[in-house]
């Protein structure tokens, strides 16, 4: 509390402190002295810059050397290791007043020591572990008619708060406390000041007036009047010239004043109060004349604490800075109470003044004013000031010499670059007196509101552009209206400055990234998810939508939902489930944007997905060879496309069809003679080895990642048939007989058959070969197919060879120059070299290709016959004729019997 007349705690609760609820040190220091320049002594210099401030800006507070009063009413202070803790680290406490506060289970209610001429009444101790703790104190704990409530009190005689110290009249009951209604000071009137020639002159009535008397009205909403009565007021008597004598001395000495005892309202007193400072040591240094520099300040109380001043001393004024050209005035202003008018004036031959107001400036805490447009030459000028109360100041009269005014016209654009997040400042600068500023210091101030600067900077003369410019930085900046000022000053020193307004509006939408689509390819309703992020982290998020295929108008997209759940941030993670119910089979683009809280739609995102409900496609199934014999490999191959990938392809080896010989995976990876790895065409090879002979079906069955399958029945086939490599090495040599079975096939070189009787003029390309068929019902005629490894020319022969016959020619089936031909052979009889039908043919022959100028022979003939088999031959043909000669006597009978004709 120290430089405060009267320091109060009223109406407050200090509770549960580990130390002390209210901490009381040092309370008598109120002893401010005054500044020389509130004091009105001391050489001030001025000149044309700054002048020293410091001293010139006084306290508002000006206290004697007497300590003041200190009141603690009204609290709740509970629970604190010490409830009230008063100590000094020097003199002694003084006018110390605990009155009407509750003190409740403290560890120590009150702890008190160097403290006097105090008062501690009307309070409740209760349940303190130690009520007071004191030590060195001059203290009361009662008033003349009433003390504090004990918790412990017993009820009878005097209270021993501690060691020889009592309460007289210590209370029975609990003091009803209740916070105090009056929370406003009194106000202070001065009604009258004069000086007098008075009895308090230890010289009597000598003729000078040298005591001051005052007249002052107090008024307030409470009475000034309690018990215990103590000063509602302090007078301190200021007399400046005191302070400057070679002894010394106080310019400083304070009175307290009390109430009248007779009022008419409690409330509202009349005091008239009459010095004897002056009276008693003011003569013994300085003259009369001097004592009308002493004033007076009035500080009044009321019983609660709440303190207010009024004083009969003018203002101080302390010149701060002027400057020439146009005048600039800057004064610092100080008055006890509070100052209503301070005026510059000034004039041009030093007798006829003008006047203008001086605007106080909050940063400076100066009064400042500014004359445009004077003419060159000298100007004089002084500062006056009036306080509230009409008191009235002047300043001395000070000269300058005022140039030619330089006038700098400051011209100002300022724009924001949003995406850049930069503020481009340009200025162009005219000077009356100079011309256009290129050199000197240019310095820009971005302001938020008219005082707060928010950026700031040098800026930079552009020679190529003419202008004054500079970047500043915006990322940190919010949205909203900002002013852009730039002082200039040019080399000549010469200053002037401009103003413009910008606006930082967010004007650019939220960029959406990391589209994804899960799964994709999809032939389910897939999963959108994207991240929208206001571009720069200024606006939060608050839609975020697609399209599919086709763009449509912002705001009409299927819409996106936060993954949180609420849009509330400026990235915003968004997600969102494809219908494809209506969408066609293939690919897809999907197109994300998203808006900011400013309305700002963002530019689209795109990302495909595949839409695959199909299987796949399955095409150009080949098996190589196509005819083959038992033993041999069968490459399958197939090509393959689907929109999703394949997960797997396999051939069905089915003989007959829908019975599998085998299921074989196929690949497209170049290594399971399907081609290129990833052309498309997968592949694999069957090791025929114990396959039966006959034609096998091939089935291909594919799936994709996605589980869609596709099937091919059929798709190709081959022939699995008893084959030999023939004897002259042109290839392989199939032998299909449409009934029973192809055994023992060899191929027979034909330099290992006789040459007699061997036909002429004809070649066996592929040689001969060596079969027979078993499996025959007897007598049975089977056709054979023969495959041959290349063609060969109409009009081929299949001559056959057999011990002991010879060579003989066997009719042809099929002739018509390809690779294939037939036979027919009949068991027991043509072509069966056993000779027997028992159901087995054996054979030996091959195809011949006659010369050009052969002469065929008869199908069947032979050049030479053995004599068992002309025998045969002419029993045949006689067996013959008699069986044809049989019929036709038979129907002869039969048409006769008949009555046919």
């Amino acid at each position: 509390f120290r430089n405060t007349p009267i320091s109060t705690v009223l109406n407050s609760d200090a509770s549960n402190n580990a130390y002390s609820g209210i901490l009381l040190r040092d309370v008598n220091s109120w002893s401010t002295m005054p500044p020389s320049a509130l004091l009105g002594y001391g050489t001030v210099s001025v000149t044309s810059t700054d002048l020293p401030r410091g001293d010139y800006l006084p306290s508002n507070v000006v206290g004697g050397w007497n300590g003041r009063r200190t009141l603690i009413t009204h609290n709740r202070i509970q629970g604190n290791g010490e409830g009230i803790s008063i100590s000094c680290s020097g003199y002694f406490n003084e006018e110390v007043r605990i009155l009407n506060n509750t003190i409740q289970a403290n560890g120590v209610g009150i702890n008190v020591n160097d403290t006097s001429t105090s008062t501690v009444a009307g309070n409740n101790f209760i349940d303190n572990t130690v009520q007071v703790k004191a030590s060195n104190i001059d203290i009361d704990f009662n008033t003349t008619d009433y003390g504090n409530y004990w918790s412990d009190y017993t009820g009878s005689g005097a209270y021993q708060v501690c060691d020889s110290i009592y309460d007289y009249h210590p209370l029975t009951e609990p003091n009803t406390i209740s916070d105090a209604p009056d929370t406003t000071p009194p106000s202070v009137f001065i009604l009258n000041e004069s000086w007098m020639d008075d009895e308090w002159d230890p010289d009597g009535s000598d003729g000078i007036n040298d005591v001051l008397r005052l007249t002052v009205r107090l008024e307030d909403d409470s009475s000034f009047y309690v018990n215990p009565q103590y000063e509602v007021g302090i007078v301190n008597l200021i007399y400046p010239a005191l302070a400057e004598l070679e002894d010394g001395g106080s310019p400083v000495c304070g009175y307290d004043i009390f109430p009248p005892e007779v009022y008419e309202q409690p409330n509202n007193v009349t005091i008239d109060f009459v010095t004897d400072f002056f009276a008693y040591w003011v003569p013994n240094y300085l003259n009369e004349t001097t004592l009308q520099q002493a004033h007076a300040d009035v500080y009044a109380s009321d019983i609660y604490g709440h303190w207010s001043r009024n004083e009969t001393e003018p203002p101080h004024i302390t010149l701060v800075k002027y400057r020439s050209g146009s005048l600039y005035v800057e004064a610092a202003v100080f008055d006890q109470s509070n100052v209503a008018e301070v005026t510059l004036h000034y004039s041009t031959d030093g007798k006829n003044y003008q006047s203008v107001p001086m605007t106080y400036n909050e940063e400076t805490e100066t009064y400042e004013a500014t004359v445009q447009n004077t003419d060159s030459g000298t100007l004089w000028f002084y500062i006056s000031a009036t306080d509230v109360y009409g008191s009235y100041s002047e300043s001395p009269v000070y000269t300058v010499e005022v140039e030619e005014e330089a006038v700098v016209s400051v011209s100002v654009s300022a724009s924001w670059n949003e995406a850049a997040e930069q503020l481009i400042i340009t200025a162009t600068a005219v000077c009356s007196v100079c011309g256009e500023v290129t050199s000197g210091s240019v310095r820009y101030e971005v302001y938020e509101m008219p005082d707060w600067i928010v950026l700031g900077g040098d800026m930079t003369y552009n020679a190529s552009s003419a202008r004054w410019e500079a970047t500043a930085d915006t990322t940190d900046l919010p949205l909203g209206d900002y002013s852009v000022v730039v002082y200039v000053t040019d080399a000549s020193g010469h200053i002037g400055e401009g103003e413009t307004g910008v606006t930082l509006w967010d004007t650019i939408g939220p960029v959406v990234s990391n589209v994804q689509i899960t799964p994709n390819p999809t032939n389910v309703n897939p999963t959108l998810t994207a991240q929208a992020t206001d571009y720069n982290h200024r606006s939060n998020i608050m839609m975020a939508e697609y399209f599919i295929d086709e763009i449509g108008d912002s705001g009409t997209g299927i819409g996106l939902s936060p993954v949180d759940e609420e849009f509330d941030e400026t990235s915003e993670s968004v997600t969102g489930t494809i219908d494809i119910s209506g969408l066609d089979d293939g690919v897809h683009t999907v197109y994300v944007h998203a808006r900011d809280e400013s309305g700002n739609w963002g530019d689209f995102q795109s990302q495909t997905f595949t839409v695959d409900r199909t299987g796949p496609s399955l095409f150009d199934v080949q098996a190589t060879p196509n005819l083959g014999k038992p033993g041999d490999h069968f490459t399958i191959t197939v090509n393959v496309v689907d929109a999703s990938g394949i997960q797997s392809v396999r051939a069905y080896i089915q003989c007959p069809d829908e019975v599998d010989r085998a299921v074989i995976d196929l690949y497209d990876d170049g290594g399971h003679n399907d081609g290129e790895a990833g052309d498309g065409v997968y592949g694999n090879t069957w090791d025929s080895s114990g396959a039966d002979v006959g034609v096998y079906y091939v089935d291909i069955e594919a799936e994709d990642i996605l589980g869609n399958t596709a099937e091919l029945e059929n798709a190709v086939s081959f022939t699995i048939e008893q084959g030999v490599e023939t004897s002259t090495g042109t290839g392989t040599a199939y032998f299909e007989p449409e009934s029973g079975s192809i055994e023992d096939l060899t191929a027979v070189d034909e330099s290992t058959l006789p040459t007699e009787g061997k036909p002429e003029d004809v070649e066996f390309p592929h040689g001969l070969f060596s079969f027979t068929i078993t499996g025959l019902t007897p007598g049975q005629t089977v056709t054979v197919t023969i495959t041959l490894p290349s063609d060969v020319p109409v009009g081929t022969q299949y001559w056959k060879y057999h011990t002991p016959e010879g060579w003989y020619q066997i009719p042809m089936g099929d002739d018509d120059g390809d690779n294939v031909i037939t036979i027919e052979l009949t068991d027991g009889g043509l072509g069966d070299d056993d000779g027997e039908a028992n159901g087995v043919i054996v054979d030996a022959g091959g195809p011949a290709i006659p010369s050009p100028t052969a002469t065929p022979p008869p199908v069947g003939g032979v050049v030479t016959y053995p004599a068992e088999l002309k025998a045969l031959l002419t029993y045949c043909i006689l067996a013959l004729l008699s069986a044809a000669l049989g019929i036709l006597l038979l129907k002869k009978l039969y048409t006769q019997k008949a009555g046919i004709p």
